[in-house]
């Protein structure tokens, strides 16, 4: 009897846990949709990202991303256009944020660079990759690429 509840406590300590990695996991697999049109054609979307540089996006055009769900993006599917992007370094609390506006083309991908100002200030740029680049995000362990999809 005691063994069962025992057994029963484990499951359910343990299953939250684990299906909460695995959304965590696959959230972040693809660009986060800053959008509402979910059926947009991809083909007419342009992706930023702060993949490999250490940062976060908080914000596309004043509106906030995913920070309080499952952490801030590293990648987000925009359409194209101007968009203002708050990026940060670090936590989103300790984080200093700085903001770069980049006129965006379709299936185009545009990474962030960080380019220090001062021992915890900096400004953010954003490099054109082309369109359609070879570009994606390692995950999991063992790591699986997942490329950006236009």
């Amino acid at each position: 009897m005691r063994r069962s509840i025992l057994t029963v406590l484990v499951i359910l300590l343990t299953c939250p846990m684990l299906v909460s990695a695995g959304i965590r996991s696959h959230f972040h697999d693809k660009p986060y949709v800053m959008y509402s049109d979910k059926n947009h054609p991809l083909s007419d979307t342009a992706v930023f990202s702060t993949i490999g540089r250490g940062g976060q996006i908080f914000s596309v055009d004043g509106k906030k991303t995913s920070c309080w769900k499952v952490g801030c993006p590293v990648w987000v599917r925009v359409l194209p256009g101007e968009h203002k992007i708050k990026v940060g370094l670090g936590s989103y609390y300790l984080s200093d944020k700085s903001e770069v506006t980049v006129v965006m083309k379709p299936r185009h991908v545009y990474e962030a660079e960080f380019l220090p100002i001062e021992h915890d200030k900096f400004e953010v740029t954003a490099q054109d990759l082309g369109e359609n680049p070879e570009y994606g995000i390692k995950l999991g362990l063992p790591q699986k690429y997942f490329r950006v999809q236009f």
